[in-house]
């Protein structure tokens, strides 16, 4: 009679009745490989953000990136004497640090010839878990320099990436200055030039991006950054690409997709009027058709699980609060933050010492040695801002 109860009396799966040598029981069992990376694979989204508007620069001990920031120019009514713009370059320096990864396995493991035995392991993806690894040490040194970027007391945090010297700050700003809470200036424009304009790009209670004008005063406040060597001009930067913790994956979704939705007042089935998104991305490309303006292009939005650990979000009572980084990349070559690492594509050296070698036959082990020399460093704040949903407190 067939039992079609539920659970099924299906475990705990083969039992052996009389088999006494473990070596006999061995024979029914099956191995399959096809999961074995499957708790140690990197996801290409959790660190794909920290190529957002950053630069890498292949380099082992120091990089320099040169910028050019003449004095403010402009065309002036020439009265038969000549006046003359000073030329100037500043440069950002970003200084490698030593890492290193390191992965070893008994020697055996290749000598007893069993593939099956390697694949159990997972040896043959050993290094390219490793190059893995070394881009997701890249989006945590990124996510250090975000939080390491500003200064707020309420948050215990005292900006140490700073910028390059600006007039009356010789060791630089912070990475993200709003120019009072923070202690510091405003960012001036031209970090060479103490009369050219300055602007903020840290911004205390900005409320909720899915709130009411919040992600139009977002595109105005980057479109609004100065232009470093002209008076009365912006840079024309445009949002392209909005960064923010785990539990903003909601909002950004919202903001990406939602047209027309209705809304409920205080409980399901109490419904308000239909409210519209007129920034997501379908509406953003229309506008970009007709109106020639920087910040009119559709956005990118990426989760950055790193920021989890962020002190606005580990601040008491403020885990569910709203945080982002608006970042306008591929603008005339600026960045937002700098890397130096032994390639452009943060690949670390990869040394294998395999089962011919001394260090193999002294110690009966494979070695893995992996070297990373890689830094970061507060690039052009002109590129990136941070708002906070409140003013922490």
């Amino acid at each position: 009679m067939a039992d079609n109860n539920l659970p099924m009396a299906i475990f705990p799966g083969l039992q052996t009745r009389d088999i006494v040598s473990d070596a006999v029981r061995e024979v029914a069992v099956a191995f399959n490989s096809e999961g074995i990376n499957a708790l140690s694979n990197i996801p290409e989204q959790s660190i794909a953000w920290a190529d957002v508007g950053t630069r890498v620069t292949q380099g082992m001990f120091e990089a320099k990136i040169p910028v050019q920031l003449p004095a403010l120019l402009g065309f002036s009514k020439f009265t038969g004497e000549r006046s003359y713009h000073q030329a100037g370059v500043a440069a950002v320096n970003v200084r490698s640090a030593p890492f290193d990864m390191n992965v070893e396995y008994d020697i055996r493991f290749n000598q007893a010839g069993i593939a099956e035995l390697v694949n159990y392991y997972g040896l043959n993806g050993l290094p390219a878990a490793i190059v893995q690894q070394a881009r997701a040490a890249k989006a945590d040194m990124l996510a250090s320099l975000l939080m390491a970027g500003f200064t707020n007391a309420h948050l215990g945090v005292t900006a140490q990436a700073l910028t390059l010297a600006q007039p009356g700050y010789v060791n630089g700003l912070p990475l993200f200055s709003d120019g009072t809470t923070s202690g510091a200036s405003q960012h001036y424009s031209n970090p060479l030039d103490v009369n050219s304009r300055k602007f903020s790009n840290l911004f205390l209670a900005a409320g909720k991006l899915t709130d009411s004008g919040v992600f139009e005063t977002m595109l105005t406040n980057m479109q609004k950054v100065p232009h470093p060597t002209k008076m009365n001009m912006n840079l024309g930067l445009g949002v392209t690409d909005i960064i923010g913790p785990s539990h903003m994956i909601g909002p950004f979704r919202e903001m990406a997709v939602r047209q027309l939705s209705l809304q409920t007042t205080t409980a399901p089935g109490n419904l308000a009027a239909a409210t519209t998104n007129i920034y997501n991305n379908e509406a953003l490309m229309k506008a970009a058709q007709m109106i020639s303006a920087a910040g009119m292009t559709p956005v990118r939005y990426w989760i950055a699980p790193q920021l989890d650990q962020h002190p606005y979000i580990t601040h008491s009572g403020n885990a569910a609060k709203q945080m982002w980084i608006a970042v306008s990349s591929g603008s005339y070559g600026g960045a937002w933050a700098e890397f130096i690492a032994p390639s452009t594509q943060f690949t670390p050296r990869v040394t294998i010492l395999g089962d011919g070698s001394e260090e193999a036959i002294k110690t009966r082990k494979v070695r893995i040695i992996s070297d990373l020399d890689a830094g970061v460093a507060a690039g052009l704040p002109h590129f990136a801002a941070m708002y906070f949903e409140d003013t922490p407190a």
